[in-house]
């Protein structure tokens, strides 16, 4: 079996525990412990010291990252969040503090909210100031690995922003159903910093 497949396989699988975790808890039990382990990330020396968060938009059967968001900017930092963009890449553009999220953000590239086009683009390589990444995935392994859901947007982007930036943290949340004992990795696969389930 080849890796490609090795990888795809754990994604089918994991992508089943994830669906049971979600059927057996309703949605205020999920969200309870969603804001349980972002209140540990916000608890964070690196939350604390990064005057930038990049962070996805939570979709179906993940993590709910709203909470953060808007505490984020609550502590007012810049919160930037992906969109897809040609050539498999991603930009990040800013949430404001001002409006609510759901009128700053589309359902775009694979049915995933996105910042609208509107809001202000934001460029972490050119950032000076510390910056915390909070990134999602399928599954985790306690020593860093991260399994993604298979297009390599957060590799690629991590890889080129940490040769870029040495004040760069990387952090993961979810549920501890996602975290496996190992999780099969390349090269090209980038570690975490730091997971919180």
């Amino acid at each position: 079996m080849t890796l490609s497949e090795k990888k795809n396989e754990e994604r089918k699988k994991m992508n089943a525990t994830v669906r049971k975790f979600f059927l057996k808890n309703d949605n205020l039990t999920l969200l309870k412990i969603s804001k349980e382990i972002f209140s540990n990330i916000i608890s964070t020396a690196e939350y604390q010291s990064s005057r930038a968060i990049l962070c996805f938009l939570s979709s179906k059967n993940e993590i709910e990252t709203d909470f953060f968001i808007k505490k984020t900017l609550l502590d007012k930092k810049i919160l930037a969040s992906p969109r897809v963009i040609e050539k498999n890449e991603m930009e990040f553009r800013e949430l404001l503090f001002e409006k609510e999220i759901e009128q700053q953000t589309k359902k775009g590239a694979f049915g995933i909210r996105e910042p609208l086009l509107s809001n202000p683009l934001f460029d972490p390589f050119s950032f000076e100031e510390n910056m915390l990444v909070i990134v999602p995935g399928i599954a985790f392994s306690k020593d860093g690995n991260r399994l993604g859901h298979g297009k390599g947007f957060y590799d690629r982007f991590l890889s080129r922003l940490r040769l870029a930036k040495s004040n760069v943290f990387v952090f993961a949340p979810c549920f501890p159903c996602q975290i496996v004992e190992s999780v099969p990795t390349d090269e090209y696969d980038q570690k975490i910093d730091r997971i919180f389930f």
